[in-house]
């Protein structure tokens, strides 16, 4: 029966005055009603009841953070086996600290009374005898020796099965360990304007678990709230930057009735203390910091260093980077990880290159970071964080100037998060060291982010670098005013860049940088050529070209002959262009910078037309194109495209 029911005893003269027990009709079970319905979770409901439906599996328990809804899960699975067993009891056990207390909560949610000389063991044991019983134990990660109740539950009584939800597994031989992943979102759309004004971002979002959450504890709040075009991309943010948790979804959701998602969207950063959980939840659910910091309370001091040195890393990071980066003392890292894996506290996620990696849920990295900086090693991690991060940005920017650019520019796309969060801890005066470090990742940065096109952020760090650094005459400075000046040029800011541009040279040439002095002079040509000065670029970039010479730079010469090319062609000059295209594309080669050679290709090609002609432009055209995607420059394959159309136009081909 679905509710209690008063039963009462006839009493009357003749009439039998004891009983057996009472019978009822359906299995004995005190599973808590849910008050909502449940989002989601249908395949790994049926996976963990398929586990105890199987004779040879007793133990399976469901690991995962705090609010990502293992209990709820738990009922769910308890609810659909009942008609399999003699009895389901549902034992909550966050109260409980250790093994005694555990069997004295067991015994009180199984109704053991039994006699006074019996101990809650026995009791538990009694009552469970030989029954095909499934008891739901509830929250076992605080309690010290639930593994060896456990272990004794399943000894004493044969027939029982046993459903754990826990933030950690019990390492029991007997343990099948189900991990509840938070709910599934739907992709972040690479324009997600476009994709929201198809149509396609509202029906991903409307088919995904975690929205469909949000959507449902929103109107629970707001009953007029709908998920539109007009706010499904604010809405599929949120969930995102929640990490798809449940409980985060709910307690975020409940803020819309006096937000709009995008104003939620806008405060996220500050939610984890938003105290807007009801007298039905624990104290420990009632805000996403409480919930994350039960969890972190259990761990033991190693583990709680290796936890908030871990929120350095703004994306997951392979097991040798985590113990190379966060090894500062005697703390065993790779020994608190993997107590953190089990706490589930971190996740082990394939990185893009197919290696496991160490990552942080979005919401618990926040509480992390939160105890890095208050704590006394806060800087010697970030330190340590930022010269690796200096080290990546070196290496990779070498391997952008060489023969495998796309995958190079992958690996900074990755990387580039922790570079940006070890830039703003460098960039702080007063800090020499962490100054150079600075320096060193700003122009290791300079041609990933010349080549997409980012000359807001490259103007943004370089400035930044400028305002710190005090030494008139430095090399550093020197890199910075160049660096500020390409970023100036790119946003057609021409005067003040020219200005950083000839005082860059000055630098340069008072500390006898020849090579460095010709790539000022041939920047200063470009920004010329850019304002409509054909003469002075000319005269700048063929300056840059007789140093570079002088000192055999190899590089800066090919640089200087790819913008005399584009000089030649632009004044008619084609068979001067194509000499200098010819000569720039022995030296990328020399070089093996692909990119470099994409690029003298595509202006070659331009004065190839008119020396030779079409039809042999459009074979070269057609050669190029067999490799060029390998570059990753969507503006070299555009460049491309476009003279290709217009050589098959020469042709007669339209």
């Amino acid at each position: 029966m679905a509710d209690a029911e008063h039963l009462y005893d006839a009493a009357a003269d003749g009439l039998v005055t004891t009983f057996p027990p009472l019978r009822s009709l359906g299995t004995e079970a005190n599973l808590p009603r849910p008050t909502t319905q449940l989002i989601g979770r249908e395949p790994e409901i049926v996976l963990v009841q398929r586990l105890l439906s199987r004779p040879d599996v007793r133990l399976a328990t469901l690991t995962g953070p705090g609010g990502s809804g293992k209990t709820r899960m738990a009922l769910a699975v308890a609810a659909g086996l009942a008609d399999q067993f003699a009895g389901v009891f549902f034992i909550q056990l966050s109260a409980a600290t250790d093994g005694d207390s555990m069997w004295d909560a067991m015994a009180q949610a199984l109704g053991a009374g039994g006699s006074a000389h019996q101990g809650p063991r026995q009791r538990v044991g009694d009552v469970l005898g030989s029954r095909a019983a499934l008891l739901v134990l509830d929250n076992l990660e605080q309690i010290a020796g639930a593994d060896a109740v456990v272990a004794e539950l399943l000894t004493g009584s044969p027939d029982v099965r046993v459903l754990v939800t826990s933030r950690r597994p019990l390492h029991l031989v007997a343990e099948y360990e189900v991990p509840v992943a938070p709910l599934r979102l739907p992709p972040v759309a690479a324009d997600v304007g476009v994709a929201a004004a198809s149509g396609a971002a509202l029906a991903d979002a409307q088919a995904s678990e975690g929205v469909q959450l949000f959507v449902q504890r929103a109107q629970m709040v707001r009953p007029g709230f709908v998920l539109t075009q007009d706010n499904v991309t604010d809405v599929v943010a949120v969930c995102h930057r929640l990490d798809g948790l449940p409980l985060a979804l709910e307690l975020a959701a409940a803020r819309l009735k006096l937000l709009t998602p995008r104003a939620l969207l806008a405060r996220l950063d500050n939610s984890l203390g938003a105290d807007i959980g009801g007298a039905d939840r624990p104290a420990r659910q009632r805000t996403l910091r409480a919930t994350i910091a039960w969890s972190h309370t259990l761990l033991g001091p190693d583990e709680q260093a290796g936890f908030r040195r871990l929120a350095v890393f703004q994306t997951a990071r392979d097991a040798d980077t985590l113990e190379r980066v966060l090894t500062l003392d005697d703390v065993d890292v790779m020994s608190a990880v993997t107590k953190l894996v089990d706490a589930s506290l971190i996740r082990v996620v394939e990185g893009p290159d197919g290696e496991l990696r160490v990552s942080m849920l979005h919401t618990v990295r926040t509480f992390a970071h939160e105890q890095l900086l208050a704590s006394p090693d806060a800087d010697r991690v970030q330190d340590s964080h930022a010269a690796w991060c200096a080290e990546q940005s070196t290496a990779l920017e070498r391997q952008l100037r060489g023969p495998a650019p796309l995958a190079a520019l992958d690996a900074i796309d990755d990387v580039l998060p922790d570079i940006r969060a070890a830039l703003r801890h460098t960039l702080q005066a007063g800090q020499p060291a962490r100054l150079a470090l600075a320096a060193s990742m700003v122009q290791s940065l300079n041609l990933y982010l010349y080549r997409h096109r980012f000359a807001a952020e490259a103007r943004h760090w370089h400035e930044a670098l400028l305002r710190l650094i005090d030494d008139d005459d430095s090399l550093d400075l020197a890199q910075a005013l160049h660096g500020a000046a390409v970023a100036m040029l790119e946003q057609g800011d021409y005067a003040p860049a020219e200005q950083m541009l000839e005082r860059a040279l000055d630098i340069t040439r008072s500390l006898g940088h020849r090579s460095l002095e010709a790539r000022e002079l041939n920047s200063l040509g470009l920004a010329a050529y850019d304002r409509g000065d054909r003469e002075r670029a000319l005269a700048m970039v063929e300056a840059s070209l007789a140093v570079a010479e002088e000192v055999g730079a190899t590089r800066r010469i090919s640089s200087a002959l790819t913008n005399l090319t584009t000089f030649y062609t632009d004044r008619g000059d084609y068979s001067a262009a194509l000499a200098a295209a010819e000569r720039a594309l022995g030296y990328e080669r020399e070089l093996g910078d692909l990119w470099g050679q994409a690029v003298v290709e595509i202006n070659r090609c331009v004065a190839h037309v008119h020396v030779h002609g079409p039809a042999d432009a459009h074979r070269r055209l057609v050669d190029v194109a067999g490799w060029a995607g390998d570059v990753g420059d969507d503006d070299v394959t555009a460049l491309l495209l476009e003279l290709l159309c217009l050589v098959l136009s020469g042709q007669g081909d339209h």
